[in-house]
């Protein structure tokens, strides 16, 4: 955004007769510049509107989301479900598809699962809570009625940018972790960034009207709105430090309960069994057997191992996976149906659309395959009941022949 600002600005410039960027930016002395101003901030409002306010947003939950579940989705049933192609040509395409097995035979669930996850809430969206803002601010340094026009625009992109993250990260993403809040805090402090333009374009036009320092140099002028913005955003960043206190290690709470093992397993998913992998390990290789039943040895010297609701069950804690701690009766409680029909999903997330679509033209595509087997074993059995037919007509005529 930044590179296609300058650009705008130098071709916007280079119109002048008399071009003198540092002199223009402090002083206002001829209309030549105004037209320069307007036409950056025109170039910039339209870079903004509708593309960094909204189009790239909604391009992103189509070619982030909608676009992969459907294109692999698709890979899946034509490689493994209608096995569409030719043996070979089905053995390139399968490197398309992610978390392929090596074999055509059989594409595991837990493969499959993976294929289609959603990606994990992103920290990206950080970016954009500084860097549109801050565009829109650089436009306060310009005469032109775009400004107003962009923050117009900045307000509505508030608004929608807030429903926007709360179906993004409440809906559309999968859940992760971040162990720290180190990039929450840098982004605190870089959020006086567009708070240091508010001061620098006050310092200039200050300049401008000749409130402050009229009679200074051009070049000092130019300086001290640098100097504004340096002591804004040093300032924004010390009441930061003294009030909030970011980096202090205030994460470890001390524990004001004491509860055991199996207290805390009844409130929460996790524990320490079935967050440890090594241990999940050792439960599911060394106390079961191929089945997945508990060996002898467990059944004599129960040991707490890693597991939900059932405890002779192993299980692996993973994010959007809880589902699985509950006993096997209870887990569809976790898949609301709707429409009476049996349709697990919910209605405010694609995914349950788009697996309605497929799985409707699975089934047109079966029944195609069925009634298509079924004309074929039709036309057989006719061309038999004939061939049998004229064979009797044959063998009596040869009788009556002989008669």
């Amino acid at each position: 955004i930044g590179f296609s600002i300058l650009v705008s600005a130098f071709q916007a410039y280079s119109k002048e007769a008399d071009p003198h960027p540092m002199r223009d930016f402090v002083s206002l002395d001829d209309l030549e510049l105004i037209a320069t101003e307007n036409a950056i901030a025109m170039s910039t409002f339209q870079m903004m509107m509708p593309g960094f306010f909204f189009s790239g947003n909604l391009t992103m939950l189509v070619m982030a989301g909608v676009w992969p579940w459907i294109f692999n989705n698709f890979l899946a049933k034509v490689i493994y479900v209608w096995r569409a192609l030719p043996w070979p040509l089905l053995k390139v395409v399968r490197v398309i598809l992610p978390w392929a097995p090596d074999e055509l035979d059989l594409y595991p669930i837990w493969r499959a699962e993976r294929a289609l996850e959603p990606m994990e809430i992103q920290i990206g969206d950080y970016a954009n809570l500084i860097v549109i803002p801050s565009v829109c601010m650089v436009t306060l340094f310009t005469v032109s009625p775009f400004t107003s026009q962009m923050f117009y625009c900045m307000l509505v992109w508030s608004i929608f940018y807030y429903f926007f993250l709360r179906y993004l990260h409440l809906r559309f993403c999968k859940r992760c972790y971040y162990t720290t809040n180190n990039v929450d805090n840098f982004v605190n402090i870089l959020m006086g960034i567009p708070l240091s333009l508010v001061a620098a374009a006050w310092c200039q036009w200050g300049l401008r009207a000749r409130i402050l320092f009229p009679d200074l140099d051009y070049g000092v002028k130019f300086g001290m709105i640098w100097l504004v913005f340096a002591l804004s955003f040093a300032l924004w960043v010390a009441a930061y430090f003294h009030g909030v206190k970011p980096f202090k290690d205030d994460l470890g709470y001390e524990e004001e309960e004491k509860l055991t093992f199996r207290e805390v397993k009844e409130n929460l998913f996790y524990s320490w069994f079935n967050c440890n992998p090594v241990f999940v390990l050792k439960c599911a290789f060394l106390w079961q057997d191929e089945k997945g039943n508990m060996e002898e040895a467990w059944k004599k010297n129960p040991h707490p191992i890693a597991s939900g609701e059932d405890p002779t069950k192993v299980r692996w804690f993973q994010v959007g996976k809880e589902y699985l701690f509950l006993k096997a009766e209870r887990q569809h409680l976790a898949f609301p149906v709707y429409w009476g029909g049996g349709w697990p999903g919910d209605i405010l997330e694609f995914e349950t659309y788009l697996e309605m679509a497929l799985n409707s033209l699975t089934a047109a595509c079966s029944k195609l395959r069925c009634a298509r087997r079924d004309a074929k074993a039709d036309q057989e059995g006719e061309s038999e009941l004939t061939t049998q037919l004229l064979d009797t007509g044959a063998d009596n005529a040869r009788g009556v022949a002989a008669a």
